[in-house]
């Protein structure tokens, strides 16, 4: 959570909207309460965590079903051609 908080706060939009609902909050400078601000902005933090980690969650799926898939390599011993996942895959096998 801290990462992607970190992340929607180089959003500049994100960063002032956290400003402004800071100094919200102070009441010597705002006839306003703080919720006023926090409520939105924490709407949208949380909003876009969920969507950033579902976008996470289908990558995550594309990649294990991508490294399963099964290729061909050549085996050095036999000279023979044998099927293996793609996580199986070494470095400079043919």
């Amino acid at each position: 959570i801290s990462l992607n908080l970190m992340l929607q706060f180089q959003r500049t939009a994100n960063l002032y909207f956290l400003c402004i609902a800071v100094l919200a909050s102070i009441s010597l400078i705002s006839p306003l309460g703080g919720s006023t601000f926090w409520v939105p902005l924490i709407s949208v933090l949380g909003a876009t965590a969920i969507k950033d980690g579902a976008e996470d969650y289908r990558r995550h799926k594309s990649d294990v079903e991508e490294n399963n898939r099964q290729t061909q390599v050549l085996d050095r011993a036999t000279g023979a051609f044998r099927r293996v996942p793609w996580w199986e895959v070494k470095v400079g096998d043919m």
